[in-house]
């Protein structure tokens, strides 16, 4: 048997493993991610929002959560009548359409942040929100700092446009710094939006190659009601897609491992699993 199939076998046996003990465990944290979220012209954002209504824990948005140009009044009317009711739990990261206005000043009004990117503790875990559209110097800086001064076996990092997706925008060069950074430091998990559709990849290298024991899992998550796109070409890197319904995914985060879980507004879960944390390369 092939050393990428054996891999593959006992991946997919820790993973269930794993997915199962947080499943049942309540010394978890919850995260619910989705970008892509709300629009006036539509009601998936009030689907997705009664999924997370029935869910406890920190939300994450993955960018684009107004639409269409993230102004105040789209922020008010749109994203307030459905997802605005857990802004007290919600943890943003902006998105293509909030620079539409003036450097994202509505969105960092509707959020009350002072900048476009931060970083916070979530029982282990350590998690970075960062600002994929305008990747600075003092961006940067700031990462390669905090990674440094607060080393955590579990990191997970999020943001709006996608390294890699099988997506209608496709693989996003400008993001490649964060991965080379979260890489060397071991991070497990990067969450994007941007693309209308659900994917999950295997884990990789910030070039795009696979890597089973250091490799970061990225998860795209346009589904969260705004629109749907299928147009999906995928490779042999991806391991689960679905574009057909709005949806959220389900991150329970342990001391040292994490499950993963799709939620979708029009049928069945397609897609969950688990893994442990593999900490930073030797």
């Amino acid at each position: 048997m092939r050393l990428g199939v054996v891999l593959a076998v006992l991946a997919l046996a820790a993973g269930t493993v794993v997915a199962a003990a947080l499943e049942a465990s309540p010394h978890v944290e919850t995260v619910l991610a989705a970008g892509n979220i709300a629009t006036c012209a539509g009601k998936g954002d009030e689907r997705t929002a009664a999924i997370v209504a029935r869910e406890p824990g920190t939300v994450l948005t993955l960018g684009n959560a107004a639409y269409p140009r993230g102004t105040s009044l789209d922020y008010a009317r749109c994203y307030g009548r459905s997802w605005g009711r857990f802004r007290s739990r919600t943890r943003p990261a902006p998105g293509s359409r909030d620079y539409l206005t003036q450097e994202a000043g509505p969105y960092r009004s509707y959020f009350g942040l002072d900048r476009t990117y931060d970083a916070f503790d979530l029982g282990s875990w350590r998690l970075y929100a960062l600002d994929s559209e305008n990747v600075s110097s003092a961006e940067l800086a700031w990462l390669r700092r905090d990674l440094e001064r607060q080393p955590h076996r579990c990191v997970l990092a999020f943001w709006d446009r996608p390294r890699f997706s099988s997506g209608a925008h496709g693989d996003q060069e400008r993001v490649r710094p964060f991965w080379q950074l979260l890489y060397a430091a071991g991070a497990e998990i990067v969450l994007s939006g941007h693309d209308a559709d659900y994917e999950r990849f295997t884990r990789l290298t910030p070039t795009g190659d696979p890597d089973w024991f250091n490799g970061i899992r990225e998860f795209v998550v346009g589904t969260g009601g705004a629109r749907l796109s299928a147009d999906v070409r995928t490779d042999s890197r991806t391991r689960a897609v679905e574009w057909w319904a709005p949806g959220i995914l389900r991150l329970r985060l342990g001391s040292r491992g994490y499950s993963w879980r799709f939620l979708s507004a029009g049928g069945p879960v397609i897609d969950f699993g688990g893994e442990p944390c593999h900490g930073e390369p030797s």
